[in-house]
């Protein structure tokens, strides 16, 4: 198992790596102006302006953000992690939307391979759209938000708590209405996130949901990496030749399979929200019927993500 975990916890560092260096070199911003929007390059941003934008800042400060998170918050998920183990819940579900749907993912397959737990995605529109009814009774519903507070998110947690699930909330901004409805929660530490592409908070939910689950499932390996794991984002770099390599790309392929493929569905759309490329995350195991979309033409570039 050691050598699974340890790159559990590098392929966070290595999310953080990729953006990192990216940002440096051909990020795009959206600026807002009176008359719309328009798309600036990061180097022209830089220039015009001396400083890089909020989203490479942020980047900048996961470290910093990781090693706060083990500081503050790391004693009190053991406690969490302790709770969970005497509840014993046999399916655990996980709640979420956009980069914080990606994180839970992550989460909840780290649930099902490490506790061998039944692990389901529900999405808001259950609760919002179709106003379904929910038996959870011995389950645990794992809310990740980086605001606390979309309402979709606030009726699905709800509801799945007063459905006899055990409530837990992974949240950045404290004081807020998931707080309140959650039995437990766990703060990620990353501080006001200005930048509208999440990075520093995808990358703490993850930490904080790898340390969750090392202590719910006593795994001490998963654990003993972690310890390491804001070192990690500081060395984990992309090189600049790697980066100029494929600055000029305008379709991107991310591939990944099992625990590395909700990372690869982020990186997928940090590359559409900040390149404004296109770009597509697929599993590993599907890319036979994926790979028409994939004709030998200029200009694309493929992102493979080791399987964990």
């Amino acid at each position: 198992m050691t050598r699974a975990t340890c790159l559990a916890a590098s392929a966070i560092a290595g999310k953080a790596s990729g953006n990192r260096a990216s940002a440096s070199l051909w990020i795009s911003n959206i600026r807002r102006k009176a008359d719309g929007y328009h798309i600036v390059n990061e180097r022209s941003a830089i220039k015009m302006t001396g400083q890089s934008s909020l989203f490479a800042q942020e980047i900048e400060e996961v470290e910093t953000v990781l090693t706060r998170q083990k500081q503050i918050e790391w004693s009190k998920i053991a406690l969490i992690a302790k709770r969970l183990r005497a509840k014993n819940p046999t399916h655990a579900i996980t709640i979420a939307r956009g980069s914080s749907d990606h994180a839970a993912l992550f989460i909840g397959l780290l649930i099902n391979r490490l506790g061998g737990l039944a692990v389901a995605s529900l999405t808001p529109s259950f609760a919002t759209l179709y106003h379904g009814t929910l038996r959870a009774n011995n389950s645990v519903a794992i809310a990740v938000s980086q605001s606390g507070q979309s309402p979709d998110l606030l009726t699905l947690l709800d509801m799945a708590k007063r459905s006899g699930a055990s409530s837990l909330a992974i949240l950045n901004e404290p004081n807020t209405p998931l707080d309140s409805i959650a039995d437990d929660v766990i703060s990620i530490h990353a501080a006001p996130e200005r930048a509208v592409a999440a990075t520093k908070s995808v990358i703490a939910s993850l930490s904080a949901g790898l340390k969750l689950t090392a202590e719910w499932f006593e795994d001490h390996a998963l654990a003993e990496a972690l310890d390491d794991i804001h070192q990690m984002v500081s060395t984990a770099l992309v090189s600049q030749e790697k980066c100029e390599e494929i600055a000029n790309f305008s379709q991107c392929y991310v591939i990944g399979r099992g625990m590395t493929l909700p990372i690869a569905m982020e990186a997928a759309l940090k590359l559409k929200e900040t390149c404004i490329i296109h770009a597509e995350a697929f599993s590993s195991a599907e890319i036979h019927a994926s790979s028409a979309l994939m004709p030998p033409i200029k200009g694309k570039h493929l992102i493979r993500f080791l399987r964990l």
